[in-house]
């Protein structure tokens, strides 16, 4: 896979640290994700410079809502990938999980440029039981319930 540059909007919270990061890194990718809790008008001028150096240098841009349920349309005119492209980005986040977080950095590195394989997102119950050995599932296997330690204490875990 090629190489990734991970950075934290909490640090590109000033116009001038926003340009010192496109000039010194963003201008070099082939692709940039930016996922944004608040959506454009918490990050419009790191917005505007992204959607300005991809467009001039040819690089494909994702801006992404951090809530998955919002549509930001403003996210979706700045950014250089199509709509159903984006959409499809998004969904990794909305399933969430590792085994999607890993298939989204393929799908990054396919969008990049890389042969690598790439999987559409795995669903994730929205709710379900833990099951050692096999992660949550949604309805328990209890065929072999005499496998599991039954003087074992069984506690409650919710995820969301």
């Amino acid at each position: 896979l090629p190489s990734m540059r991970l950075a934290a909007l909490r640090d590109l919270r000033h116009p001038m640290s926003v340009d010192l990061w496109v000039d010194s890194v963003a201008r070099h990718a082939k692709i940039i994700l930016v996922r944004i809790l608040g959506g454009y008008d918490w990050w419009r001028y790191g917005c505007d410079q992204l959607a300005s150096t991809a467009r001039e240098r040819g690089i494909k841009l994702a801006l992404l809502p951090g809530e998955c349920r919002d549509e930001d349309l403003r996210l979706i005119e700045a950014s250089t990938l199509p709509r159903e492209e984006l959409d499809g980005l998004l969904d990794y986040f909305r399933e969430g999980g590792p085994a999607n977080m890993s298939a989204l950095v393929r799908k990054l590195a396919r969008l990049a440029g890389s042969d690598a394989e790439v999987i559409g997102p795995v669903v994730v119950p929205k709710a379900g039981f833990y099951v050692p050995g096999c992660g949550v599932v949604e309805k328990p296997d209890l065929s072999n319930a005499g496998a599991y330690n039954v003087n074992a204490p069984i506690i409650p875990i919710l995820f969301y």
